[in-house]
């Protein structure tokens, strides 16, 4: 989605969506599951039995008896199973909105992307500014996330009003939810795309790794360049923590856990000694599952590291 004026919302199925009957099969819900979830409190419940749709829920294995509220006592436990049916639906929601196309400089929610890619995209420069955003989620706020759905998706009001509603807590995103990451894109979409024009009019490279965002170039980052950034983001109730913004002239940087720099990409010391460690301790217990998982986790993000430090493509 390079810009608003050529997005590709209608590549979402809830394109257009007129109808809760849509709705509930776009999203794969029953129209019943769906009323009971539409009447349901949007807050986190203050009791076992409290209304909310944050309420676990506990679902007969066979037929159709009632789901409970609270947990089935033991002799009768191995009838149900726990079910969170507000996350399988956002779970839903987020596959579906990860079809709308994003733009190359946002690396997380992005499908097919990952850290590394977000940090060698900054590969070979000389100049780095990082910012951190404070409190993302939360300062996603409810009307923005309903105007995404109303005013870009053009669903009907009451269709929108229910995605919002089973997509937000208390009037905002809430941490957790398998849709919050695409949701704060999304409804924000409008400020990440001036951000990125001014961005590109100062020939800098920008990167958006969930709520990391960086800045970086071969010649100096302007300081009226970080603040009108700060400005846009604050324009719409976004902040950033002051405490992890950095900048680094002619220094490499830590940029989403990968160190980069103007020779390119490598893996952080601290990355490598616990590598190192891990193998110590496994060549005095050779059978634990556990630490050879951890060890070819390790790895796997050292291989991933060095195929982007050697891929042309991810450098400047």
């Amino acid at each position: 989605m390079a810009s608003s004026s050529n997005a590709t919302e209608n590549a979402s199925s809830l394109f257009g969506c007129q109808r809760k009957r849509d709705f509930a099969k776009i999203l794969g819900i029953t129209r019943g599951r769906l009323r009971w979830l539409a009447n349901q409190k949007n807050e986190y419940p203050e009791g076992k039995t409290a209304n909310s749709l944050y309420t676990r829920l506990w679902k007969p294995k066979r037929g159709e008896g009632k789901w409970l509220r609270v947990e089935p006592l033991p002799e009768v436990a191995s009838n149900y199973r726990p079910i969170d049916e507000l996350k399988v639906l956002q779970r839903h929601l987020h596959d579906d909105l990860s079809n709308i196309e994003v733009p190359a400089w946002l690396f997380a929610p992005a499908l097919g992307k990952s850290y590394v890619d977000n940090a060698a995209a900054h590969s070979g420069s000389s100049h780095f500014h990082l910012l951190d955003l404070e409190a993302y989620f939360p300062s996603c706020r409810s009307h923005r996330v309903y105007d995404f759905f109303r005013r870009k998706l053009h669903c009907s009001s009451d269709v929108a009003e229910l995605l919002t509603h089973v997509s937000t807590l208390g009037g905002s995103l809430p941490q957790g939810s398998p849709s919050s990451p695409i949701l704060a894109y999304l409804s924000n979409v409008d400020v990440w795309n001036n951000i990125a024009d001014l961005c590109r009019s100062e020939g800098v490279t920008l990167s958006v790794y969930a709520d990391d965002i960086t800045l970086s170039s071969h010649k100096s980052i302007s300081g009226e360049l970080v603040w009108n950034i700060k400005s846009a983001l604050y324009s719409k109730g976004l902040g950033t923590k002051k405490s992890k913004e950095a900048s680094m002239v002619h220094k490499a940087a830590d940029i989403t856990g990968v160190i980069v720099g103007k020779q390119g990409v490598r893996p952080p010391n601290r990355q490598v000694k616990r590598l190192k460690e891990l193998e110590e301790v496994a060549s005095q217990r050779p059978n634990n599952e556990v630490l050879v998982r951890k060890i070819r986790g390790r790895r796997a993000q050292l291989n991933q590291i060095a195929s982007a430090s050697s891929n042309p493509a991810a450098k400047k």
